[in-house]
């Protein structure tokens, strides 16, 4: 079964580059916008 689309995801992390290289890398997600927190 494909996935279609993934609507929200929240992961917390210390190494955040390494996670999103991971996710993008082997998962094949892309990164969305993100609201600019204080």
């Amino acid at each position: 079964m494909q996935v279609r689309r993934l609507d929200h995801v929240n992961i917390q992390t210390a190494q955040v580059a390494t996670m999103v290289d991971w996710y993008s890398d082997i998962i094949g997600l892309r990164t969305g916008p993100r609201p600019d927190f204080p």
